[in-house]
């Protein structure tokens, strides 16, 4: 498989470009007044998606973009304090262009978003709920985490059981946190070992470290994403560079032991054929409300496109973390002398004053307590990484014809350990279980407008998934101690088509799109753990679990039900399929 997907990416780099005419857009960016903005942001998107460029306004408000290939574009500015009204849409063929681009003072801005249709459009033309939180306004909040910036979206919800690093939850329109789909640069991010395939058991540690912007959707986007996109999707989108080099070197600290540092440079070389962006930030928390947690994050991403022609470009993208949190115990209960003999138990919790006793190691009270909520764990934390990377390459075949193809790779790894230090409930002996997996996804994509107000997209995606749980202690007897290992492989294929129209001179929008996605998932495999067959009278004692298997080849064991000491519920192997449609229309009357 591995050799048909290279030679597939090297026949796509062969197909020959278009005509080797360029253009020049030029132009000048004004204010309210007809007064020249410099340092002004300049953004130019192709509408099929396969070229985006970035430059910024010169002393005099001139900016000057060459080396573009035929086509319809959209260009928008911006400026503190300044959002120009709508994006204009470019037309360039046969010869150059000049655009003087003038910025309003607006509460509410038009702006250009690429996931409502995984092509550029600006939001007027969306026929579907958006939102875009831009670097400017990142920057003014001075955001850390991804959550925290999505978290004053309209009709979205954020959980987070804790301060910065701790589990936290999206939730798009009062559905699951399954069903709200992470992309990076409009590529699925998801975290193998969870339940669902999600990227809930990641978004604690996802630093905003070289982001451009965030575009939120809300409503259905799994024609075009996926599964875990009925709800919506969350789309974090990278810094692809371009124009003079700028940098930051950023610190900030304060109260609860929190420091946070982050240092990027952005820029281009040789008229931005080569476009690069790198960050590098690093998240400390040593203290917190109650003087002991401990959180410590770094994280790095960086961005490198390359433009071989005016219509070709290779581009490849790295985001990575590693992390570390200090976990507090789980709830646990007072002495017996403090549980009523009553069948309802009432949950009285410690006094908060007697816990950071007991945290500090000192005698404490229970009083009425009858349970603990969250002693301090000091041997208890969780170890995490993950690294995403993508290549892409792009390339205008004709004026009304682009294609681009990616590959992604996603490997992740987190490792939840605990030992016999603490209060409450704790293991004999150091224990050790790992959650790893990696995601490796092809796409291909076309894209062809049949007529100005006709854009029609297709493609194909291949993945595959791998993901493994390995369990061990340190029990000195090597005769019960635990080396427990449960893998399992998914594959799946999915094709997707969808047909943009603007009607009525752009008044009407309408899209029509599909996906056919087939599923197969192999048989897990159970290494070092005692499986065992259970009759209906017996029953599962702790730590065990109870699944039912499925298998096509029709084993001895199929269909009956096992126990064993390590396992996951994904446990079903055989195969799935999955077909979505999906529409969307917008009418809007402008004078």
């Amino acid at each position: 498989m591995t050799r048909v997907l290279t030679l597939s990416f090297l026949a796509a780099l062969c197909v020959p470009a278009q005509d080797t005419r360029t253009h020049l857009l030029s132009g000048r960016v004004l204010d309210p007044a007809s007064a020249a903005v410099a340092n002004a942001t300049i953004r130019l998107y192709s509408r099929d998606n396969s070229l985006q460029r970035t430059t910024a306004s010169g002393p005099g408000g001139e900016y000057r973009l060459d080396r573009l290939p035929a086509g319809e574009y959209l260009l928008e500015a911006s400026s503190d304090g300044l959002d120009q009204a709508k994006p204009v849409t470019v037309h360039l063929s046969g010869r150059d262009a000049e655009v003087d681009l003038k910025l309003e003072i607006g509460a509410l801005a038009t702006r250009v978003l690429v996931t409502a249709s995984s092509t550029p459009q600006s939001t007027v033309e969306a026929g579907k709920a958006m939102d875009i939180i831009d670097n400017s306004e990142l920057s003014r909040r001075d955001e850390i985490i991804v959550g925290e910036a999505v978290r004053l979206t309209p009709g979205l919800r954020v959980q987070q059981l804790g301060g910065p690093g701790s589990f936290t939850r999206i939730q798009i329109r009062g559905l699951r946190a399954a069903d709200t789909g992470l992309l990076m640069d409009g590529m699925r991010f998801r975290d193998v070992a969870a339940v669902q395939g999600d990227a809930t058991g990641y978004l604690g540690d996802l630093q905003l470290v070289a982001a451009d912007r965030i575009e939120v959707l809300r409503g259905l986007g799994s024609t075009i994403y996926g599964t875990n996109a009925t709800a919506g999707v969350i789309n974090v989108v990278t810094d692809q560079g371009g124009g003079p080099v700028r940098g930051e070197l950023s610190g900030e600290g304060g109260g609860l032991g929190l420091f946070r540092g982050l240092a990027r440079v952005s820029g281009g070389v040789k008229n931005d054929r080569l476009q690069y962006t790198a960050g590098l930030a690093r998240l400390n928390v040593d203290g917190g409300v109650d003087g002991v947690e401990s959180v410590g994050n770094t994280s790095g991403q960086g961005y490198l496109l390359w433009r071989p022609s005016a219509g070709a470009s290779l581009s490849g993208r790295v985001f990575g973390a590693g992390s570390r949190v200090g976990i507090n115990s789980s709830p646990a209960a007072a002495p017996a002398s403090n549980l009523p003999s009553s069948v309802t138990i009432a949950a009285v919790p410690l006094a908060h004053e007697q816990m950071l006793l007991g945290d500090q190691g000192k005698p404490f009270q229970w009083g009425n307590a009858t349970f603990g909520p969250n002693f301090r764990d000091p041997d208890s934390s969780r170890q995490g990484m993950f690294v995403s990377s993508l290549i892409q390459w792009n390339q205008q075949v004709a004026p009304r014809w682009s294609y681009r193809a990616s590959y992604q790779a996603v490997v992740s790894n987190r490792d939840s350990r605990n030992g016999p230090m603490g209060l409450g409930y704790q293991p004999a002996y150091d224990s050790s279980s790992v959650f790893a997996g990696r995601l490796d996804t092809v796409q291909a994509r076309t894209d062809l407008s049949l007529t100005r107000w006709n854009l029609l997209s297709a493609g194909y995606e291949w993945e595959r998934e791998f993901y493994e749980n390995p369990s061990s202690d340190a029990n000195p007897n090597p005769a019960q101690r635990v080396n427990a290992r449960a893998s399992a492989t998914q594959r799946s294929q999915a094709v997707f088509v969808q047909d943009q129209m603007r009607l009525l001179n752009e008044r009407l929008q309408v899209a029509l799109s599909g996906r056919f996605q087939n599923f197969d998932l192999t048989r897990p495999q159970f290494e070092g753990g005692a499986v065992r067959r259970l009759t209906p009278h017996q029953t599962l004692t702790p730590g065990m679990r109870r699944f039912r298997t499925f298998c096509p080849t029709a084993p001895p064991s199929c269909g009956r039900t096992l126990a064993t000491d390590t396992g996951r519920r994904r446990c079903m192997s055989g195969s799935a399929r999955r077909f979505t449609l999906g529409r969307s229309a917008r009418w809007a009357i402008r004078g």
